[in-house]
């Protein structure tokens, strides 16, 4: 009789929520969440959006430090670099959406407002996802912002590095 390991790795859809660091301005906590949609079982390709979540800067109080930083990817892709299906799936990334951010110090706003921006985003990266032989994984994500208009006081290009788990369907 021949033993089998089962494989049962999602093939449809998963999530995964992160936790990490965003750089520039200073240094700030990072929450994350993500959704991947495969377009193949092999899980090589995948559509989906993400946000991310900011706090806590280190930066010292200026014009341009965030108190609170929102990002949303509409659309984030992950492409496979090696051989799809397997446990290990190293991948690059590239997505746009829009960031949110509200500062710590107001110059813009009208009395008693917060100050706030809104801004346009296209993010580049990679990333793995290490599978277990189930439906769930250990990921992480190193990946860069790039502001693609909107105000100056937000930075033209931060990074972020989040680690988190992942499980689906």
């Amino acid at each position: 009789m021949e033993a089998r390991a089962v494989d049962d790795r999602p093939t449809i859809v998963t999530d995964a929520v992160y936790v990490g660091a965003r750089g520039e301005p200073g240094w700030a906590l990072a929450l994350g969440w993500d959704a991947d949609f495969y377009l193949a079982a092999d899980r090589a390709v995948s559509l989906g959006p993400a946000i991310s979540l900011a706090v806590l800067s280190s930066d010292p109080l200026s014009e341009r430090t965030p108190s609170l930083g929102l990002s949303v990817e509409v659309v984030r892709a992950k492409i496979g670099l090696n051989h799809p299906g397997g446990l290990f799936r190293p991948f690059a990334l590239v997505g746009g959406g829009f960031a949110w951010t509200r500062f710590a110090q107001r110059i813009e706003a009208p009395a008693g407002a917060q100050d706030e921006a809104w801004t346009g985003l296209f993010s580049v990266g990679a990333g793995a996802d290490l599978w277990s032989r189930g439906r769930w994984g250990v990921t992480t994500l190193l990946f860069t912002r790039l502001r693609a208009f909107g105000s100056e006081r937000v930075p033209t290009a931060s990074f972020e590095f989040d680690l988190g788990f992942r499980f689906g369907l």
